[in-house]
């Protein structure tokens, strides 16, 4: 299986390579603490301001630009 993102070999199970699956994780795994920050924020939005950041590395962008298209 191939990686949507960036082409490489996906890591199994994920159809993500493990760069990108490792910041799908790292997204995952955050998502909860910037929901009780922002108050009420959800996934979509969460991802639009990750995605914004400039402290926001590449993969992790480029994770939550796929994720975000992804959900239609």
């Amino acid at each position: 299986m191939i990686c949507p993102i960036c082409g490489r070999e996906s890591a199994r199970p994920s159809e993500l390579c493990g760069r990108h699956n490792l910041a799908k994780k790292n997204l995952t795994a955050s998502y909860e603490k910037w929901r009780l920050a922002y108050g009420s924020m959800d996934w979509r939005e969460y991802l639009s301001k990750i995605e914004k950041l400039e402290d926001s590395g590449e993969w992790v962008k480029e994770v939550a630009r796929y994720l975000a298209t992804k959900q239609g």
